[in-house]
């Protein structure tokens, strides 16, 4: 290769060596290499288990006084509130609407006939315990679905895990339904599954709206309605100012991929019930995971469909 021996390229040269080798420098490099990791710690409150990243609210997972438990606030790594859940809060260019639709929640509006979604005629789904974990990232809950003249359908297990890594947060959100009380169906409806209901700005439609949509087979805007796809993810703002939510169906769940009722207005739910009933036997058990991913940026500088990959090879 022919040097360039110009008086500009020297200049270059030089000038890039002493910004390299200066100590200033070195010094930036060390301190970022010695950063700590952020800690992540789960603490009790009233109702409530809080979940917060370096002292800060990431979220928090409630169970009392309600009538399922929701994760609400989810806060992403920007800081911004990502979802919504009236009428727990009502934020600035919020409309007082869809009162079921509380933050991130799993749910269904056809169980043995019973809707657990709008929570009609009393249904709910009733915290019982926590399970110890050896993992300080992780809730583990139990909880039994009861209809409004208090009979017991089934029971779930939930175990719920909170990552931090970089720009990314991440909830790994598993549901175990379990026939403990006999025979349980779950019929066929769009609204049921895994569901959450977006902050303004991430909306499409609406009073600040400013979202974008995009899924795994590059289907965007009102065409996510309906459709099957391994992920659905909502971005908004522009170059670094970008931030997202993106919820990845996993590769084992029945019916994967998912059809997804992804509406303009914000709600987002992969509905594993929508194409195809579930029937389990006294005793019999399903399970179903998905994650939650938090990202700065939009789809494509975040990766998303990378990041995908990752966790469908169990990364």
């Amino acid at each position: 290769m022919e040097f360039d021996s110009s008086p500009l390229a020297l200049r270059w040269l030089l000038s890039s060596s002493i910004i390299l080798s200066s100590p200033v420098a070195q010094e930036e490099i060390t301190v970022q290499a010695q950063m700590p990791p952020p800690v992540l710690r789960i603490e009790d409150g009233e109702g409530l288990r809080r979940v917060a990243v370096d002292g800060q609210l990431f979220c928090e997972y409630r169970y009392q006084d309600i009538r399922q438990p929701i994760l609400f606030p989810l806060i992403g790594p920007n800081g911004q509130a990502l979802t919504r859940s009236y009428p727990l809060a009502v934020v600035a260019g919020e409309e007082r609407s869809d009162p079921q639709h509380q933050s991130l929640w799993f749910s269904h509006s056809n169980v043995n006939g019973k809707d657990f979604w709008t929570a009609a005629d009393g249904c709910r789904i009733e915290h019982l315990r926590f399970f110890p974990s050896k993992q300080a990232n992780v809730i583990h809950s139990q909880n039994i679905w009861m209809d409004g003249q208090g009979k017991a359908l089934c029971l779930d297990e939930r175990r719920i895990s909170f990552v931090v890594e970089k720009d990314l947060r991440w909830i790994d959100y598993e549901v175990t339904l379990f026939a403990s009380e006999g025979a349980v169906t779950f019929g066929q409806s769009k609204e049921g599954g895994m569901a959450i209901r977006l902050a303004a700005p991430l909306r499409l439609e609406g009073e600040v709206a400013a979202g974008r949509a995009l899924n795994s087979e590059d289907e965007s805007g009102e065409d996510l309605q309906g459709s099957r796809a391994s992920w659905v993810d909502y971005s908004t703002g522009r170059g670094a100012a970008a931030y997202g939510l993106a919820i990845f169906d996993h590769p084992e769940n029945p019916g994967h991929p998912s059809r997804w009722n992804a509406r303009e207005n914000g709600l987002c739910a992969a509905t594993p019930f929508s194409a195809a009933v579930l029937e389990l036997a006294k005793g019999e058990r399903k399970t179903f995971r998905y994650r939650i991913l938090m990202h700065k940026g939009d789809v494509d500088s975040a990766g998303v469909g990378q990041l995908y990959e990752k966790y469908a090879r169990g990364r």
